[in-house]
């Protein structure tokens, strides 16, 4: 018996090294987007087989990261997994609200982007902001370049679409905070859903709803919401300077969590009242065809304020 135990200990172990070093060599490519499902494998592996088997799979994960990956980037990659991985498990062995633990996450990812950003600033004395503005300016005069040559497009066409890619730039570095917000809690979530799902067939069933529509906007967004507001009213009677930039990406990222807080909720509808054909039909043409992800965000909004989900629940119950 104990051995069979050592031996499942022992597999589950090697997997989570195994799949763990396989996405740090995906990170080679796809960098960023790897990180998404970089945590979950030691989440799973933490909460089925405890600290010292986890703390023996980072290292030997890491350890073997260095025959293809930068010290520098391997060390930051180490200590996000690291720390984000026992600060989730703690959250939920302490049995946390689940948007608390994916707004702790995403703080943590947070700390680490401008930590990076930060050496990379003493490190290289370069301004990372001015070098992402250079970059994004360098690939638009290559692709503008590409334009005149190939297609013979006028000069006045050219300088009329320099001037709008040049304002895009601008825009795009003004919303970089929201964007980089909105990216962290990206990467946090999608570690913490699928690890609920595979805790939940691997350790038992634990004291999260891993389906996605269950999840409503919550007090957390009404609050954010309203700090929101009358920090702007604030910030508007003080006349900070960089207001609009604050208001860009104060709506970005409540944006985004209205959109997600209305899709998930049209989707719980669609498939209490057994129309579940609608729950691709219908985002796939709001969203792909007739590009009106705005309705998603009104929805989202509305029930933020009336909580249609706890509703339907209610009403579902009653029948």
């Amino acid at each position: 018996m104990i051995k069979n135990i050592k031996k499942e200990s022992f597999l589950n172990l090697i997997s989570a090294s195994a799949l763990g070093l396989f996405l740090l060599y995906m990170y080679q490519g796809l960098g960023e987007l790897v990180v998404a499902f970089l945590v979950f494998p030691y989440i799973v592996l933490y909460m089925s087989e405890g600290a010292k088997i986890t703390i023996v799979s980072l290292l030997l994960t890491f350890a073997f990261g260095l025959l293809f990956l930068n010290p520098i980037i391997l060390a930051y990659l180490a200590l996000f997994v690291s720390i984000t991985t026992f600060v989730m498990v703690y959250m939920i062995k302490q049995k946390m609200p689940a948007g608390r633990i994916m707004l702790y996450g995403t703080f943590i990812k947070l700390a680490f982007i401008f930590l990076v950003l930060g050496m990379a600033y003493i490190m290289e004395d370069t301004n990372p902001i001015d070098s992402l503005r250079e970059s994004l300016t360098f690939y638009m005069e290559q692709m503008l370049k590409t334009l005149e040559n190939n297609l013979q497009t006028s000069a006045t066409d050219i300088q009329t679409m320099r001037l709008a890619f040049r304002q895009l730039i601008d825009q795009i570095i003004s919303v970089l905070p929201g964007m980089l917000f909105i990216f962290s809690f990206f990467q946090v979530a999608v570690n913490f859903f699928i690890s609920l799902k595979l805790i939940n067939r691997t350790s038992g069933p634990i004291a999260y709803i891993s389906k996605l529509n269950l999840y409503g906007s919550g007090p957390g967004l009404r609050m954010a919401s309203m700090v929101s507001i009358v920090t702007v009213i604030l910030l508007y009677l003080f006349n900070y300077v960089y207001l609009n930039s604050f208001v860009n990406n104060i709506l970005l990222i409540l944006g985004f969590f209205y959109f997600f807080n209305g899709l998930f909720l049209m989707d719980f509808s669609y498939e209490i009242s057994g129309r579940k054909w609608m729950r691709f039909i219908v985002p796939f043409m709001l969203i792909v065809l007739l590009q009106s992800y705005v309705i998603y965000i009104v929805v989202g909004f509305i029930d933020m304020i009336f909580d249609f989900r706890r509703r339907l629940i209610n009403s579902a119950r009653k029948k």
